[in-house]
């Protein structure tokens, strides 16, 4: 197979790997563990997922979620990230104690501020947070937009 050949496959790749049952065992079940499932516009709300199945899959992907690290849309030395009206959104998605787990999928939209200066406009954030005993995780398929990290 010629390089050109090889890159019109490996293109297609994230679209196989998100096709409806190519991670499924037989009996609909995944490897390893359990589904769970997160579908839907989440917005502001955060998602905190705790104690599931070693090996189990989180398929979010069909949710989106908003990141927003910043109650001002220009922070600045004078007024920094936690002072200001808007809807703050640190932590989206929480992962904890969920050893193995794998997440699939879902989409991070910023309402970070991208052009102040990253010391005032650094407030700590993620837009997936894992810990606490999640441990050998899995991350794939995630599209974020204006999230900075």
């Amino acid at each position: 197979m010629d390089r050109r050949s090889f890159m019109g496959v490996a293109g297609l790749y994230p679209l196989i790997a998100l096709l409806p049952g190519s991670c499924q065992a037989q009996g609909g079940q995944t490897p390893g563990g359990k589904e769970f499932v997160l579908a839907g516009d989440y917005g502001f709300e955060q998602q905190s997922i705790r104690n599931l199945q070693p090996g189990a899959t989180i398929n979010a992907r069909n949710a989106s979620f908003t990141v927003a690290n910043s109650r001002n849309s220009d922070p600045s030395a004078t007024m920094g990230c936690d002072e200001g009206p808007l809807p703050v959104n640190r932590y989206p998605v929480v992962i904890r104690n969920c050893p193995g787990v794998r997440f699939a999928g879902g989409r991070f939209d910023g309402q970070v501020p991208l052009t102040s200066d990253w010391r005032d406009t650094y407030c700590n954030s993620a837009a997936l947070l894992v810990r606490d005993g999640t441990t050998d995780a899995t991350i794939e398929g995630v599209r974020a937009r204006r999230c900075w990290d």
